[in-house]
């Protein structure tokens, strides 16, 4: 619409200066300064014809030089175009600081309080729990998730997970259900093996020990050992508990400083999961994880949607009652799209420039034209419309100074 209105504007003037021209004999004081405005309108309308032109193709198909600016120009413009997004909107901080601005933690309280809502997050997740469990119904697919998540385990620092592990669940709480499971397995392991331990001892003593000293050795060690678990079981704040935590945490240390264990235990760790039997079992354990869920699925089908209106209903409720937990959502939607442009921001922006650089010339243009073509014809009707006017004042200007 707008294209059509410049070059009518133009078609106009030429044809309104060329009635000029014809009339100038017959009244040439009224038609000077009217031909002025249309002969510097035209040159206006005209050049920025030609300038807008330019930009796309070549003016009336003629290839006059530093025309078709843009079609000639597509790989440059792809680069600085990934560049700009790349600087401008792909920074780490600034991306951070524009999702931390959208206050996800809020909106999606906002969001989930409304009871709709969470009937209809429900409905989408519930085809999408079917589509993944069919996903494993493909045996190869099954078997590169076995080798994916063999090659995840591969890459855990078995020493720190392990250290990691007794320091949770005994450093500082051998006082607790622990520290009990604990002292009952010695227990056990005392009981089951009584007979091992009379026989090294007996090992231990000199040949003219008699036997009746062994026994009474032997028998007074035990029941030491067990007066001393006995004591632990039932005090909380027994030494050995206080042992038992003092012991976890120094051997904890070990395994993250010393060289020599960390090897031997990342070393048996590696050896484990190169075993063919715990890749199929890994694959194995994924099929029949699939039919448990499946037949869960298929018993109580709406089962299924109960349980995560429950999950839905429960996260709605904290969102909506902590400002911390809004606040952690939100910092962590902003740490993970910081964390993305700061791998990835290369990625993408490479990704505008492949993808602009694949478009053909005619692609290109039609893409540009179709979001600015229009704004430009303004350019058309000012430039016919001011240089009509700078042409009249020009003349002014010349008269004034005759």
């Amino acid at each position: 619409m707008k294209q059509s209105l410049a070059t009518g504007l133009l078609l106009l003037v030429a044809l309104l200066l060329g009635l000029v021209i014809t009339l100038e004999p017959f009244s040439p004081e009224f038609t000077h300064w009217t031909k002025v405005f249309l002969q510097a309108a035209l040159v206006g309308a005209l050049a920025d014809w030609f300038a807008v032109v330019a930009l796309f193709r070549h003016p009336l198909g003629l290839p006059i030089p530093h025309t078709a600016l843009i079609p000639s120009n597509r790989d440059r413009i792809a680069t600085a175009l990934g560049s700009f997004v790349q600087t401008n909107f792909l920074s780490p901080e600034v991306l951070a600081d524009k999702v931390l601005a959208l206050r996800v933690g809020e909106e999606a309280a906002a969001w989930l309080a409304k009871g709709d809502n969470q009937k209809r997050l429900v409905r989408l997740l519930v085809p999408a729990y079917r589509g993944f469990l069919g996903t494993f119904d493909d045996p190869a697919l099954r078997s590169a998730l076995a080798r994916a998540t063999g090659a995840a385990l591969r890459n855990v620092d078995a020493p720190f997970a392990l250290a990691r592990a007794i320091e949770l669940s005994i450093v500082g709480h051998a006082n607790g259900e622990v520290g009990d499971a604990f002292l009952r397995w010695l227990e056990a392991l005392l009981n089951q093996h009584e007979t091992y331990l009379r026989e090294a001892l007996r090992h231990e003593m000199p040949w003219y020990v008699p036997n009746f000293i062994h026994d009474k050795v032997y028998r007074d060690v035990i029941r030491k050992i067990r007066q001393s678990l006995a004591a632990a079981n039932t005090d909380p704040n027994h030494q050995l508990r206080t042992n038992l935590s003092i012991s976890a945490q120094k051997f904890a240390q070990e395994l993250r400083i010393d060289s020599t264990i960390r090897q031997s235990i990342q070393g048996r760790w590696l050896s484990v999961l190169g075993s063919p039997v715990v890749g199929e079992y890994v694959e194995r354990l994924l099929g029949d994880i699939r039919l448990a869920l499946q037949r869960d699925f298929e018993t109580s089908p709406h089962g299924l949607e109960r349980i995560l209106g429950a999950w839905i209903l429960v996260l709605a409720t904290i969102l909506s009652e902590s400002k911390e937990v809004r606040d952690g959502v939100s910092d962590l939607a902003a740490r993970s799209a910081q964390g993305i442009a700061t791998h990835y921001r290369v990625e993408l922006a490479n990704l505008v420039t492949e993808t602009v650089r694949r478009w053909d010339a005619r692609t290109m243009v039609e893409k540009i034209e179709s979001q600015v073509g229009e704004d430009l014809q303004y350019i058309r009707i000012n430039g016919t419309l001011v240089g009509g006017l700078v042409g009249v004042l020009l003349e002014l200007l010349v008269q004034h100074a005759h």
